[in-house]
């Protein structure tokens, strides 16, 4: 059963995202920390598990490694390597931001949550889907699509009620991001497990194509 403050804080950090997505991010992740207390943790390994790719994937657990953002950048122009590293460097992010959690007992739980958190900005750079409001709440729905869980409805759901503050024009452009990234989640391959160390040196498009998300 759930805790009646858990319930609370959940409602306080979809209420905070609904009318500013930006200033609602760091309560959404204690949201998340809040469901893996709750025992979301092994529901969500429970739901992944249900692909045979992905529950080998679990088995084997793939890690990322140390990133090494200039190496990467010296990778050939069109490569995943130097993609990723572009998209890092052209919105400031840190990769030391991609860290395991210091409470992860190295469970296959624990796995799940820390590669869904650590791959996040991958799974951005081969789908496509950009940083702002729109291509976050796109990415949401190729997650939901791909992985069963309360954290892309509650993130979808803020953004779109955040959207009738924007306007018409910019519900409309969320609708469509969100709609693209329902489709293209329900027809690509699972991206939960994939070894993205061993593709950087690979061409983006080649990856794509493997995965199914050419479209």
């Amino acid at each position: 059963m759930v805790n009646p403050i858990t319930i609370a804080r959940a409602l306080f950090a979809f209420g905070r995202l609904a009318w500013d997505p930006g200033t609602g991010t760091d309560r959404v992740l204690g949201l998340i920390a809040d469901i893996d207390d709750s025992g979301g943790k092994q529901k969500l390994l429970e739901s992944l598990s249900e692909d045979p790719d992905v529950r080998e994937a679990i088995a084997r657990k793939p890690e990322l490694g140390h990133i090494d953002v200039d190496a990467l950048e010296e990778l050939p122009v069109g490569t995943l390597g130097h993609a990723f590293a572009g998209y890092l460097r052209s919105h400031g992010f840190d990769v030391g931001d991609i860290t395991p959690d210091p409470n992860d007992e190295g469970s296959d739980a624990d796995y799940a949550v820390n590669h869904l958190r650590a791959t996040h900005d991958i799974w951005h750079t081969v789908t496509g889907f950009g940083t702002d409001v729109a291509g976050e709440l796109g990415l949401q729905a190729f997650y939901l699509a791909q992985i069963q869980g309360p954290v892309p409805l509650i993130l979808l759901a803020g953004g779109l009620l955040n959207g009738l503050r924007q306007g018409p024009d910019e519900v409309a452009r969320r609708m469509d991001l969100i709609a693209a990234g329902w489709r293209l989640g329900r027809a690509a391959r699972p991206l939960f497990g994939v070894d993205w160390a061993a593709r950087w040196d690979r061409p983006l498009t080649e990856i794509r194509s493997e995965l199914a998300l050419a479209a």
